[in-house]
């Protein structure tokens, strides 16, 4: 492998290898946090395929300027994959809804006064959350809660 020049602000798929793993098969890998740190390059975890212990990974630049990853430089961690271990989320689950509370939360909270504490601001959030279907939101200049 070589050096991979990555442009500024992009996502690019580079080619790896595992000089631990001779065999073929899927393996997690996770981003190595001195890539983070030296080189501000980002890898999200991800399920890959070796073949001969090669495979392709995305990596993330989101700077301004062009970053280079140095050939031989440790870019990620691997471990075996084992199917039984993965988690899945079903249909049924409540992540969009906690998602979509959190988003509303946080609208809330941008129409609070920022003369109450914190402890007062949480308490609102609540119940305006509690009662979502009792407010509208105005389309006036100002932001405003009518009832």
């Amino acid at each position: 492998m070589k050096d991979c020049r990555l442009p500024a602000y992009s996502i690019k798929k580079i080619p790896v290898l595992n000089r631990c793993r001779e065999d073929s098969g899927n393996v997690i890998v996770e981003g190595s946090k001195l890539l983070a740190l030296k080189k501000e390059v980002f890898m999200p975890s991800m399920l890959v395929t070796l073949r001969r212990s090669k495979t392709e990974m995305w990596v993330v630049n989101g700077k301004s300027q062009e970053k280079v990853i140095p050939q031989g430089m440790c870019v990620a961690f691997a471990e075996p994959f084992c199917p039984d271990c993965i988690d899945t989320i079903s249909e049924t689950s409540r992540v969009p809804t906690e998602i979509s509370e959190t988003k509303q939360s946080f609208e809330f909270l941008m129409m609070i006064s920022p003369d109450l504490d914190a402890n007062q601001k949480l308490m609102l959030v609540d119940v305006l959350q509690e009662y979502s279907e009792a407010f509208k939101e105005s389309k006036n200049v100002t932001a405003q809660i009518t009832v």
